[in-house]
């Protein structure tokens, strides 16, 4: 916007979830106070995105903070599909490129926050044997290189 930088502009949401589409471009600050925030594939953000206490929910983006007094952090990762979603006993993890990664760890856990599962991920192709009570459950995959995915998993 005119030469906007990430340092001068400011959105504070206090009504609505945040839902950036796929392959926005957005440099600034973005407050939800207290909504959830959603940021889709090819997102890049130049700033910073912020939640008092709602889900943050990111799919393969990329995102820089020049406030952090370092170099530029970039975490991208929209390299695991998890399916079928939802799921009953099982699920299945498809790793594109895990060659390159050697190896990954998936957290999920529950909407309080409780850790039900930690797995080390080693192949492309993984099928994960779990029984959870029914509901929604939030997932963070972390290569070995640092990169991260997030999304969620509903169990029927």
């Amino acid at each position: 916007m005119n030469g906007a930088q990430a340092k001068n502009v400011y959105w504070v949401v206090t009504a609505g979830a945040i839902d950036i589409k796929d392959y926005s471009i957005f440099k600034g600050t973005m407050v939800a106070n207290n909504e959830a925030v959603s940021l889709k594939i090819g997102t890049t953000v130049d700033g910073r995105v912020l939640t008092a206490s709602g889900l943050f929910e990111t799919f393969g983006i990329t995102a820089t903070s020049p406030a952090l007094g370092i170099n530029n952090v970039i975490v991208k990762n929209d390299k695991a599909m998890l399916f079928p979603n939802p799921f009953s006993s099982s699920f299945n993890i498809n790793l594109k490129d895990a060659s390159e990664t050697n190896s990954s760890r998936i957290h999920l856990y529950n909407v309080l926050g409780g850790m039900v599962m930690d797995k080390i991920i080693t192949r492309e192709s993984t099928t994960v044997d779990i029984n959870l009570p029914s509901g929604i459950y939030l997932y963070e995959i972390v290569s070995n290189n640092g990169a991260k995915q997030t999304g969620k998993l509903v169990s029927n």
